[in-house]
C-alpha cells in the first residue's frame, strides 16, 4: 500500500494542488469555448467551405445540411411580424425537403436497377 507510506499532510497538499491545476485548466478551456462560440465563428463553421460559389447556392447547401434552419427562421419571422420572410422560409424549407426526398428516391432507384442488372445472368 503506497498510500500508507506518504504522510497524510503531504497527500492533502498534493490533492489541493491537483485541484488547483484542474481549476486553471478548466478556466482555460472555458475561455477557448467562449472564443470559439461567437456568432461569426458559428456561422463561418456552418457555411460550406467552397467560397467560389454564389451566396444563394451556399445558403441552399446550408438548408440542405441543416433543415431546422428554415423552421427556426420561419418561427422567428412569424414572431417579429415579417410575413413575407416567414412564407419564404416555409416555401424554402418545403423545397429543400422535396429536393431531399427526390434525391433519396433517385439514389434508391439507381441502386435497385444496378442490383437487378447484377442478378440477371448472361446479360
Amino acid at each position: 500500500m503506497a498510500h500508507s507510506q506518504v504522510p497524510l499532510k503531504l497527500r492533502k497538499q498534493m490533492l489541493l494542488m491537483r485541484a488547483a491545476v484542474e481549476r486553471v485548466e478548466l478556466a482555460h478551456h472555458v475561455l477557448d469555448v467562449r472564443r470559439a462560440a461567437t456568432i461569426s465563428a458559428i456561422v463561418r463553421n456552418a457555411m460550406p467551405g467552397d467560397r467560389t460559389r454564389s451566396i444563394a447556392s451556399r445558403a441552399f447547401e446550408v438548408i440542405k445540411r441543416y433543415p431546422f434552419v428554415t423552421s427556426a427562421t420561419s418561427l422567428i419571422a412569424a414572431r417579429f411580424k415579417f410575413p413575407i420572410l416567414a412564407a419564404a422560409t416555409k416555401w424554402g424549407g418545403g423545397a429543400a425537403l422535396g429536393y431531399k426526398i427526390w434525391d433519396l428516391w433517385q439514389k434508391n432507384r439507381e441502386s435497385s436497377t444496378s442490383q437487378s442488372r447484377a442478378r440477371r445472368p448472361g446479360r
